[in-house]
């Protein structure tokens, strides 16, 4: 698998979300309404069998970031800056990280 090439912007995960019915472009929407703007990249299961999803946030990086701090689990950072990389999947590592 090919690495993914995203030249602008900041990858993020944010952990046990699911898309469910929704679209990419509902999900950059409603980023839109809080002052983002994103780019949805995909879904994926950890190797816990969770969902989650990755996007890349395009403008207002260090607002986004104070934003994340305030709603977001940052679980999955914790276990794999602890030497503990296996909560994401291979392919996820190869293709973004």
């Amino acid at each position: 698998m090919s690495k993914k090439k995203i030249t602008e912007g900041v990858p993020v995960i944010w952990i046990g979300t699911r898309m469910e019915e929704a679209k990419p472009k509902e999900l950059e929407n409603f980023f839109k309404t809080l002052g983002f703007t994103v780019r949805f990249e995909e879904e994926f299961k950890d190797n816990d069998g969770y969902s989650n999803i990755i996007f890349t946030v395009l403008d207002n990086i260090d607002k986004f970031c104070m934003f994340r701090l305030q709603t977001d689990d940052m679980k999955w950072v914790d276990d794999y800056n602890s030497n503990n990389p296996n909560v994401l999947p291979k392919h996820i590592i190869e293709k973004y990280v």
